[in-house]
C-alpha cells in the first residue's frame, strides 16, 4: 500500500477511526501537524494520475475493504 493510496482510502471510508489509523500508518498525525499541508498538496497529482485505483474506492464500503486488506502492507 502506497502512501497515496493509504490516504485516499482511508478517507474514503468516512470512518474517523479508520482514517485516523491510515494516517498513522502513513506518520499522520505526528503530534505538530508539521508537513501534512504540503502532504495533501502532493497528493493531488497522485489523484490525477491515479483515477483508474480510485474507481475501485469509490464507495465507503470498497474503501474499508481496501484498507482493511492493506493497512498491514
Amino acid at each position: 500500500m502506497t502512501i497515496s493510496t493509504n490516504y485516499f482510502s482511508g478517507r474514503a471510508t468516512k470512518d474517523n477511526q479508520l482514517i485516523l489509523k491510515a494516517l498513522d500508518k502513513i506518520g499522520f498525525p505526528n503530534g505538530t501537524g508539521e508537513g501534512y499541508p504540503e502532504f495533501v498538496k502532493e497528493h493531488f497529482p497522485w489523484a490525477i494520475k491515479n483515477a483508474e485505483f480510485m474507481q475501485t474506492v469509490n464507495t465507503p464500503e470498497k474503501a474499508r475493504a481496501y484498507v482493511e486488506a492493506h493497512l498491514d502492507d
